[in-house]
């Protein structure tokens, strides 16, 4: 993807977790935020999910201050993210997982079985 972007700051990317796994370190690698038409884009030179805030600090963003925080991470975000944000809403992208565990071929387990099938009830134990 051509784009021209200007390099606002740089990090070495060592940082401590701030929500989930409080304390534990987190390795990015090298990190820049980097602005693009105006746009904010962090990027790391090692892969990760998005736990916390900390990478955005790091690079002197304060995400509370932005309308709209776009995140590549299934689902351990939501530790770091769920008590600051108006609310989530999750990209369902192609690619080898996804969130509707429904569109995979069963092979062994037989229905009606939830969450998979919205229909699917429990005697009372």
């Amino acid at each position: 993807l051509p784009l021209t972007a200007y390099i606002k700051s740089l990090h070495d990317g060592k940082l401590r977790m701030l929500a989930m796994f409080k304390g534990m370190p987190l390795h990015l690698g090298k990190m820049a935020r980097l602005v693009v038409d105006g746009m904010d884009i962090i990027v790391a030179s090692k892969r990760s999910q998005t736990f916390d805030i900390g990478p955005f600090q790091a690079l002197g963003i304060d995400v509370t201050a932005y309308d709209i925080v776009a995140l590549k991470s299934s689902n351990h975000f939501r530790a770091g993210f769920t008590d600051i944000a108006a609310e989530i809403i999750t990209a369902d992208t192609p690619g080898l997982t996804t969130h509707k565990i429904e569109i995979f071929p069963r092979q062994f387990a037989t229905g009606p079985l939830w969450p998979i099938d919205a229909a699917a009830s429990y005697p009372q134990l």
